[in-house]
């Protein structure tokens, strides 16, 4: 039994419509691939016009197989220029999602590499400020203690170090 124009138009038409959808869901793609896929829809209206004129018109087959298959070639062709364009378009995007994505991948450990590096920076800067103020008001306290009086620093910093230093010192001046 051979194809009836209506079943040979459907099986065309569903898979252009296939193929239009799926490009108009990335413009890019679309604009990419448009001249091969424009190229495959001429070649396909021209092979089912010999489809039609020779498998659904006649009681028997009138052509060679040689005739079919150069027919057929146009559309084969375009098909595979589609394929051929489609894989090198999605290759393309591919790599430059890829590089987008290790791009922000980079900024991000970046972003996270000094934010650590400040954080340790900020806790070695407090750390060091109590030190030097436990040490100053240590030795300010032992220095009263031992009775040498007039011997307490001053205060170098504007916190509850500097506080208690003011007040070592008056005790010390007393």
């Amino acid at each position: 039994s051979f194809p009836t124009r209506r079943s040979s138009d459907l099986t065309f038409g569903n898979v252009e419509n296939m193929l239009s959808q799926s490009m108009k869901a990335n413009p890019e793609v679309e604009k990419r691939l448009s001249r091969n896929f424009t190229d495959l829809k001429t070649s396909s209206k021209e092979y089912l016009a010999f489809i039609r004129k020779n498998f659904t018109t006649g009681d028997a087959v009138a052509v060679t197989q040689e005739q079919a298959a150069q027919a057929a070639k146009a559309t084969i062709d375009a098909a595979w220029a589609l394929v051929e364009q489609n894989r090198v378009v999605l290759g393309n995007l591919l790599a430059e999602r890829s590089s987008d994505a290790t791009f922000n991948r980079n900024l991000i450990t970046a972003l996270l590499t000094l934010g650590i590096l400040l954080s340790i920076y900020l806790y070695a800067g407090m750390y060091l400020g109590i030190e030097q103020g436990m040490l100053r008001a240590g030795n300010a306290v032992r220095a009263i203690a031992a009775g040498q009086l007039g011997e307490v620093q001053t205060a170098i910093s504007n916190d509850e170090f500097a506080d208690l230093m003011e007040d070592l010192e008056r005790a010390d001046r007393a």
